[in-house]
């Protein structure tokens, strides 16, 4: 639901479905929010109706205020009716609604911010890449590595090393294995991110026993960027 001022005159109509219709995504999958002048007046539900249908399914780590502050941050925007003799505007759901709850607590318990879990619903963004770009360090330097793989030795003491022990094992391997991203329209910085964590990986496999074998990793990392750029950019 948009921002409203003390006017009830609204602020940010970025997602308000009192408006349009609304598209969201939980797990690739498309789902509508439709316009609210669609939608039976039946299917609607109070906001504390929609607070006891979420308890009914055993949705407990949840309360009104949260229910109110995701509709101001418009990650679960709420229709809205006047109501009363003073024309309040009251909040309404309907039982789309609890499949956005659900994700965006599935997405908080793997540490999405509310910045990113608007990407994801509502942007179907890929998860794994948000991940990784949150749990990378030095990630700027790496994309600079080809113009410097004369230096080396100096990468395996400023950015080999302490980048392998900052990384999550489990989201290079989700990355590694997920064949759709070469299929998806990405953004510039996605691509970049790519190359990143291919080349991170064949730093991985050069590093055995505390020892890193810095001329295999060079014609690893020369072939594992051509081959990025061939099936990123071919056509």
């Amino acid at each position: 639901m948009s921002k409203r001022n003390e006017n009830n005159e609204t602020l940010n109509n970025k997602r308000d479905v009192n408006k349009k219709d609304i598209v969201f995504y939980i797990a690739n999958k498309k789902y509508l929010l439709p316009f609210r002048n669609n939608i039976n007046k039946n299917k609607f539900m109070q906001i504390g109706d929609f607070y006891k249908e979420l308890i009914s399914k055993k949705i407990f780590n949840i309360d009104l205020k949260l229910l109110r502050k995701w509709d101001e941050k418009e990650i679960l925007p709420a229709y809205r009716f006047a109501k009363g003799a003073v024309r309040v505007d009251t909040r309404y759901y309907i039982k789309e609604h609890v499949l956005i709850v659900k994700e965006i607590l599935r997405l908080k318990e793997i540490g999405l911010n509310i910045s990113d879990i608007e990407k994801v619903i509502f942007f179907n963004y890929n998860i794994n890449m948000i991940l990784l770009n949150k749990n990378i360090k030095n990630k700027e330097s790496f994309n600079k590595m080809k113009n410097t793989i004369n230096n080396i030795d100096n990468m395996e003491a400023k950015l080999i090393i302490p980048s392998i022990k900052s990384v999550d094992k489990k989201v290079v391997k989700n990355i590694l294995n997920d064949n759709s991203l070469y299929t998806d329209v990405l953004k510039k910085e996605d691509i970049s991110l790519i190359t990143f964590i291919s080349i991170l990986n064949k730093a991985c496999i050069n590093y055995k026993n505390k020892k890193f074998d810095k001329l295999n990793f060079k014609y690893d990392m020369i072939n594992t960027i051509e081959n990025i750029n061939k099936n990123l950019y071919k056509g």
